[in-house]
C-alpha cells in the first residue's frame, strides 16, 4: 500500500493479514492497494479535531459509494 500525503511526502507500506499501522497526518492522505485494505481514521480529540471521542470513520473506496442503502432492524428488543 502506498500513502500519499502531497509534496512528494508517499510513504511504501507492507502488511499481512489482520497486520496494522498506525499513521498522523495533519492534513489529507492519499491510499493506494493492489489489495484489499480497510482504514479507519480515529480523531485525536475534541478541540484538535472537533469531533468528540470516542469516536472513529471508516473509509470506504469511492467506487463502493452506493446510491441506496436499506437498513433492517428489529422493532422490539427479544425477536429472532
Amino acid at each position: 500500500m502506498t500513502v500519499d500525503q502531497g509534496g512528494g511526502n508517499v510513504q511504501s507500506l507492507t502488511l499481512s493479514q489482520g497486520q496494522f499501522q498506525e499513521l498522523h497526518f495533519k492534513a489529507g492522505a492519499h491510499f493506494t492497494s493492489n489489495l484489499p485494505v480497510l482504514v479507519m481514521q480515529y480523531p485525536t480529540g475534541f478541540l484538535s479535531s472537533g469531533f468528540g471521542q470516542p469516536s472513529d470513520m471508516q473509509l470506504v473506496p469511492a467506487d463502493e459509494f452506493q446510491q441506496f442503502l436499506q437498513l433492517l432492524c428489529a422493532s422490539r428488543s427479544g425477536m429472532d
